[in-house]
């Protein structure tokens, strides 16, 4: 497996994993916030989405964050979520993400 930058390795969690240990309570209110914030623009950056969910619900996203296994957490509960798309942006080096047609 792959090593963060502590050096400890981590595994990325499954779908059904994610669904699981995060909570459909804590997803549904991710996700709202998430769809809030993405009204209206073209897509949004990963970090700069994470940033605005961080100061618009700090405690939901740590908690979410850390029952989703930390690094990659908000792609693994965005991906779960059919009303948020993630789009590759050229000369962007993240993945973005954008209300779903």
């Amino acid at each position: 497996g792959d090593a963060d930058s502590t050096g400890k390795r981590f595994r990325v969690l499954s779908p059904e994993e994610v669904r699981a240990q995060v909570g459909d309570q804590d997803l549904e209110a991710l996700w709202l916030l998430s769809m809030e914030l993405l009204v209206g623009k073209e897509y949004m950056e990963g970090n700069k989405l994470a940033t605005a969910l961080m100061e618009r619900d700090e405690a939901l996203v740590k908690r979410v964050k850390e029952a989703a296994g930390g690094k990659g957490w908000l792609k693994a509960v965005l991906d779960l979520d059919a009303r948020i798309e993630r789009v590759e942006i050229t000369g962007r080096r993240e993945p973005c993400y954008k209300l779903a047609a």
